[in-house]
């Protein structure tokens, strides 16, 4: 069982609309370990001209008590800003 969840989303709103979506939108992941769970997904609206990108982190361990779960958390956190970091490219229609 979890002991902490966030999670975010992020609209983005806009006159443009991505024409290579495959290629321009940031991918969907779900990672699990033994100190937690990322998870995000990437939602489009295209009537709405609305992209939701979802993410949500789980972390299962109130403290840590080993190295080995420092660099886990670490890991876990440094792969949420690697996916926060990707890419969306708007082109006009």
């Amino acid at each position: 069982m979890a002991y902490a969840g966030l999670a975010d989303s992020y609209v983005v709103a806009s006159t443009y609309t991505g024409e290579r979506a495959n290629e321009t939108m940031p991918q969907a992941k779900n990672l699990a370990s033994s100190i937690g769970g990322l998870s995000t997904a990437v939602e489009v609206k295209p009537g709405e001209r609305e992209l939701i990108y979802t993410r949500r982190m789980d972390i299962t361990h109130r403290s840590l008590e080993t190295a080995q779960q420092y660099e886990a958390i670490r890991s876990l956190f440094g792969e949420a800003a690697k996916n926060d970091a990707q890419t969306l490219t708007l082109a006009r229609r």
